[in-house]
């Protein structure tokens, strides 16, 4: 099924015991953090799963890469960030410097359940995420010779 296809099965409100139901019915691991927040590990990679906006409707899914890149690699890290935006949908990618100089490299993927998901909505919208956002890592990667 497609994200934007009319969902088969009931659409409910989004919430975190449901992502937790969809995790378990595909024998997916995760972790809840000591601030409650929802995350899991794919090749070392940390995904955190958010809700936001005001009725928690919106599904939040941020990566942070597993591997820190010497500042003098920044131009090399934005290139190909500003590559894959202009050849690929999904995900949004993005760094941050650290205080000691090191870059942290992120994605995120977000869509707006305001009328309701269904679980096998859901599961496609992790697992679109997850997917995509190991591929940037991949040719990151492979574009560094890391």
């Amino acid at each position: 099924m497609d994200l934007f296809q009319r969902p088969t099965g009931e659409a409910l409100p989004l919430s975190q015991e449901r992502l937790i139901t969809v995790f378990k019915e595909n024998d997916w691991r995760y972790f809840i953090d000591d601030e409650d927040d929802f995350g899991a590990l794919w090749d070392g990679s940390t995904f955190f799963f958010l809700l936001r906006g005001d009725e928690q409707e919106i599904l939040h899914i941020q990566s942070l890469w597993n591997r820190e890149i010497d500042p003098e690699r920044l131009d090399d890290v934005r290139i190909f960030i500003e590559e894959w935006h202009r050849t690929h949908f999904w995900p949004k990618c993005f760094y941050r410097i650290r205080e000691d100089g090191k870059v942290r490299v992120f994605t995120e993927n977000n869509i707006d359940w305001e009328h309701g998901v269904t679980d096998k909505q859901l599961q496609q919208q992790v697992t679109c995420a997850v997917a995509s956002s190991r591929s940037f890592y991949d040719g990151l990667e492979a574009e560094l010779a890391l």
